[in-house]
C-alpha cells in the first residue's frame, strides 16, 4: 500500500499472502490490515494506492516438473 500525505511524504508497506487471493474483500482486508498495523491514517491523506502482484488465472494450477 502507498500513502501520500499533504506534505508529499510517501510511506509504503507490503505483505505477502500465504494463500492466493481472488476476492476484492480479501484485498480490502489486507489493505486495511496494513493501514491499521502501521498507523498510516493519523493525518489527512492526499493519495492512496494499492498494488497487487503475482496474479494468476482463477483455477490455474502449477504443474510439477519431473
Amino acid at each position: 500500500i502507498k500513502v501520500r500525505y499533504s506534505d508529499f511524504t510517501t510511506p509504503t508497506r507490503q505483505i505477502t499472502s500465504a494463500e492466493p487471493v481472488n476476492d476484492a474483500k480479501d484485498l480490502y482486508a489486507a489493505a486495511n490490515l496494513l493501514l491499521q498495523r502501521h498507523q498510516l491514517l493519523g493525518r489527512p491523506i492526499r493519495l492512496l494506492g494499492l498494488g497487487v502482484g503475482n496474479l494468476r488465472e482463477l483455477g490455474a494450477r502449477q504443474l510439477m516438473l519431473l
